[in-house]
């Protein structure tokens, strides 16, 4: 088996292989490793993939597609980041290249990072922490509030909800749930309630974006929808800026008893001219949802195995499906 490591070699790669993980990978075959600080080419991954049998991509690397794919085609693509859109396409399939990627591995750990920004926005931990860095202690008390028995609001189902719905149980919530695919039968089965976002945004106490960015969400959450937050909801985004009008928010927030925990911004980083910046009741996180440094090796080792699957004749465990990607974000 004849790796190739297309990820440059830097910190990133380093997190992603530390030394006991990146001698698993060499453990599954002959493992060629990017020497060099910049991504490979498209010239350059067109004339040295045929010698493969697997490849590893990570963030920034080129799509394994039409473009680079010849007649011969490795076995398999294994992706370190979570979304393949971006680096695959029709031909990558159609050749024969079975792609997996560690998009379990990042979805668990961005519910988790989702619940803690939905329990740092009902507590107020920022303002808190603000008042007693200033020499006070309670003040005035504008209160704060919990999880538990509250209405939740999720748009879109995949991964990441999937992993977040049991984490939400455990408070008592009363989970509702906006998506296109999922019937009625589906959400019951679930233990949520199928609405669509005008009761989402007018009704819970908590609302929290899960969808892709397509480009038929890209800027699905508008003026509209963002005016019907009710007085001490908290809106969360972990999933891409680009699903809100982020001008929109930033006047609701300004207007209204409101906050928003926001990972993800139309553009990153945050423009120093933000309003959010300005916004009290806005908490503003650089991209770190997840997943949390700590899952990075975590990542890498699930490419070595997947190797170690395939060599051995067993099904991948997150093999990723031609039909799949067009859910996936892809923008």
């Amino acid at each position: 088996m004849k790796i190739w490591v297309l990820m440059p070699d830097n910190e990133i790669r380093r997190m992603f292989f530390p030394e006991e993980v990146a001698s698993f990978l060499e453990s599954q075959g002959e493992v060629t490793w990017n020497p060099t600080r910049e991504h490979y080419g498209i010239s350059e991954l067109r004339e040295k993939l045929p010698q493969f049998d697997a490849i590893v991509t990570g963030w920034g690397c080129a799509r394994i597609g039409a473009e680079v794919l010849g007649e011969k085609a490795p076995s398999l693509l294994l992706h370190t980041g979570g979304t393949v859109a971006p680096f695959v396409d029709k031909a990558t399939f159609e050749k024969g290249v079975r792609v997996s990627c560690a998009n379990e591995i990042y979805a668990r750990s961005v519910a988790e990072g989702t619940l803690a920004y939905m329990l740092a926005g009902l507590r107020r931990i920022t303002y808190w922490d603000s008042v007693v860095k200033k020499g006070s202690w309670r003040g005035t008390y504008p209160g704060n509030s919990g999880l538990y028995e509250k209405k939740v609001g999720l748009t879109g189902y995949g991964a990441i909800t999937r992993y977040l719905l049991p984490l939400l149980k455990v408070f008592d919530t009363k989970i509702y749930l906006c998506s296109s695919h999922m019937t009625e039968e589906e959400a019951k089965g679930l233990g949520v309630y199928k609405a669509d976002l005008d009761f989402i945004f007018s009704s819970c106490d908590v609302v929290s974006l899960h969808n892709a960015l397509t480009v038929k969400t890209k800027g699905m959450i508008g003026a509209r929808l963002l005016s019907m937050l009710k007085e001490g909801a908290v809106f969360v985004n972990t999933a891409r800026g680009q699903l809100i009008d982020e001008s929109a928010l930033a006047k609701v927030l300004a207007e209204k008893n409101i906050t928003a925990v926001l990972d993800v911004y139309e553009k990153e980083p945050l423009d120093a001219n933000s309003p959010l910046l300005k916004l009290e009741n806005a908490i503003l996180m650089p991209h770190v949802a997840g997943p949390t440094a700590d899952r990075y090796p975590s990542a890498g080792r699930h490419a070595a195995l997947e190797i170690e699957r395939f060599i051995a004749g067993l099904p991948l465990e997150t093999e990723v499906q031609a039909s799949s990607v067009e859910f996936m974000t892809n923008l």
